[in-house]
């Protein structure tokens, strides 16, 4: 798992993408989920085929134009996923670049998630 998250972080700096947030585990999401905004970045339809419950959607490519769904407090500790972490880097540097200070990326993604056997909302 380090190898691959290691591999992703030098794919997104070779394309000039560099993110400082720090990895999380999906464990610690699903045991600690309440002390987290957790915000799913990938398309409402990806989402809608089931997402860690209590996620908020905003897919990646719309971080500017839905703003007003994320935490006032530029410090709330918030932990991001997509479907293999691609999208979740970038939306993680856009939400640092807005001021963000805690942004986590979750190991594993949705894949990750669902693989460990952990529930999975449909609404």
């Amino acid at each position: 798992m380090k190898f691959l998250l290691a591999s992703v972080a030098l794919l997104l700096a070779s394309m000039g993408v560099v993110v400082a947030a720090e990895p999380i585990s999906a464990q610690q999401v699903q045991q600690n989920a309440q002390d987290y905004f957790v915000l799913d970045v990938r398309s409402e339809e990806e989402y809608h085929q089931g997402h860690v419950p209590g996620a908020t959607n905003i897919a990646h490519s719309k971080i500017d134009s839905h703003a007003g769904l994320l935490p006032a407090d530029p410090t709330t500790p918030m932990v991001l996923y997509c479907r293999s972490g691609r999208r979740a880097a970038l939306a993680a540097q856009k939400l640092e670049e807005m001021g963000y200070t805690k942004v986590f990326l979750m190991q594993g993604d949705m894949l990750g998630w669902q693989e460990q056997g952990f529930d999975v909302a449909y609404d």
